[in-house]
């Protein structure tokens, strides 16, 4: 499965790079993150890991992040415009 996610605090390369790492330590297949952007878009086994837990991760290494949802923002809590 592959999603997009935003994602807010990244202020350089390096940013982006801790939260590449940071997914691929979660176990995703791929990650394509961009700072630029403030966009995450990831490739994972939906069978071992979901959304939230893609959210969490980001969260840990110091980034607010949200699913995008055709134009509109997922986070834990909902579905936001």
């Amino acid at each position: 499965m592959k999603k997009i996610y935003t994602i807010k605090g990244m202020h350089c390369n390096s940013c982006s790079l801790l939260v590449t790492d940071a997914l691929k330590e979660l176990g995703v297949k791929s990650a394509k993150v961009s700072y630029e952007k403030g966009e995450a878009t990831v490739e994972f086994d939906e069978s071992k890991l979901d959304s939230k837990k893609i959210i969490n991760e980001i969260k840990k290494a110091g980034y607010k992040a949200e699913e995008l949802i055709e134009g509109k923002k997922k986070g834990l809590f909902g579905i936001f415009k």
